[in-house]
């Protein structure tokens, strides 16, 4: 009894500590909950985004910067414009963590540009940085505009039978269609087909097992010993699903000699390159 109480005492007095870790620097924090941090809401009554809309109401007009924890780990969340501005251009080296967990051998499809860091990011985005120039994005339009057709005649079949407009499924099938055509070539056709293949597995995605907080917390407080143990945040049928996909398009368009004008033309000629060719897991995530 007297260990365990030790024991819990101890836990106490280092969560404290790293409680502190914004105080201890001169920099404004929000008041965090052991063991949670400030996140204690998340997954449960709110979503990290409206939890970061939140936590700049309440400091916009106070400080043009302040800390906050994700769990155990510090976080730093910029109001000031010029303050963002120094931190993506000037100042980016000592910025280089996005704080979002990946792990590139077990979980290949969450080591995508927005997760990776400083050195794997640069190295990924000057691969896929052409991709993006505008001449590029302007033979994606016409495939944007098709599927921008079909959201309005199946929003106009539901208008004109009167019926209740869900808009947020509405627009998540439509992303749904517009992704899988533009980046893969597919028609998904989420909008008409609820039991679509592709919608589904987008779904699953972002389904919560019961096990989430687990994750949550391991890959918040301890991302190495998170990588140790092999910690996924996408599960494996979602994740082969994806990667088949990427797979049997890139083999059937190489085979065949097809071209969509598409996004996924634009990786798969970066799959043919010497220097910065891109492998079908980068693809696919």
């Amino acid at each position: 009894a007297l260990f365990g109480l030790c024991t819990l005492f101890l836990c106490y007095v280092y969560l404290k500590h790293c409680f502190t870790y914004w105080e201890r620097r001169g920099i404004p924090q929000l008041k965090p909950i052991i063991p949670y941090g400030n996140i204690k809401e998340i997954g449960r009554s709110t979503q990290i985004s409206l939890l970061i809309r939140d936590f700049y109401n309440q400091t916009k007009h106070k400080f043009p910067y302040f800390g906050v924890y994700f769990f155990q780990r510090p976080v730093l969340i910029v109001n000031d414009p010029l303050v963002i501005k120094n931190v993506l251009i000037k100042d980016f080296k000592h910025f280089q963590d996005r704080g979002v967990y990946y792990n590139e051998r077990d979980d290949t499809l969450s080591a995508h540009l927005f997760s990776l860091n400083f050195d794997k990011w640069k190295i990924l985005r000057n691969k896929i940085s052409p991709t993006f120039s505008s001449g590029k994005m302007r033979f994606m339009f016409p495939t944007m505009l098709n599927v921008g057709h079909s959201l309005q005649r199946y929003m106009s079949e539901l208008i004109d039978n009167e019926c209740v407009l869900e808009i947020k499924d509405i627009l998540a099938r439509y992303t749904t269609d517009l992704i899988g055509t533009c980046a893969f070539g597919i028609e998904c056709n989420s909008l008409t087909n609820p039991d679509a293949e592709f919608w589904r597995m987008g779904k699953r995605t972002f389904e919560t097992p019961r096990h989430k907080p687990i994750i949550t917390f391991l890959i918040g407080s301890f991302k190495r010993l998170a990588v140790m143990l092999r910690t996924k945040v996408i599960r494996d049928d979602v994740s082969d699903f994806f990667k088949n996909i990427v797979h049997e398009t890139v083999q059937h368009r190489k085979k065949n000699g097809i071209r969509q004008n598409d996004f996924m033309d634009l990786l798969i000629n970066l799959t043919n390159q010497q220097e910065e060719s891109l492998t079908i897991d980068e693809i696919a995530a």
